[in-house]
């Protein structure tokens, strides 16, 4: 084929310029309009080929998406779900530290009033037996008085 055929030839289908000539397409596709002539592809296929593994391509994209957005979504759910196991832990243990905290102050307070008791009772023991001891340093005085030694003629 001469050169001065090929200006003749047209292709008719259509021709997937931005995936063959990716970011020269517009510029190819000016040329395309101004000349009259346009190559086919290349490639063993033609553009229904393409268009499928276009499709095909889209559709694996649309997949991958949609399994990652269900993914996402039960990481989600599993997510909260952990949370809310923790928060309701949480919950139970102030539950218990609060119950706890009641029942060591009601023992405070029983040992705080039988303290007080046996102060109290320590206080009146001490005048007790100071007053004994009172009573008992008076007995003796009064039986040293009593009992002075007479002199052995008087016997």
């Amino acid at each position: 084929m001469y050169p001065h055929e090929v200006a003749g030839l047209q292709y008719g289908g259509q021709l997937d310029l931005l995936r063959f000539f990716g970011v020269y397409a517009s510029q190819v596709q000016a040329m395309c309009s101004v000349d009259g002539v346009c190559l086919p592809s290349s490639g063993p296929g033609n553009n229904s080929t393409s268009d499928e593994a276009d499709k095909h391509q889209a559709s694996l994209v649309h997949e991958r998406r949609k399994r990652r957005m269900i993914s996402n979504r039960e990481s989600a759910r599993r997510s909260r779900m952990r949370k809310q196991r923790h928060l309701d832990e949480l919950r139970s243990q102030v539950v218990y530290l609060r119950a706890t905290n009641r029942r060591l102050i009601d023992e405070i307070n029983q040992v705080m009033e039988e303290r007080d008791r046996i102060l109290q009772e320590n206080s009146w023991l001490r005048e007790e037996a100071s007053d004994l001891q009172k009573k008992l340093d008076d007995m003796q005085v009064k039986s040293t008085t009593s009992a002075a030694p007479r002199a052995p003629d008087e016997a």
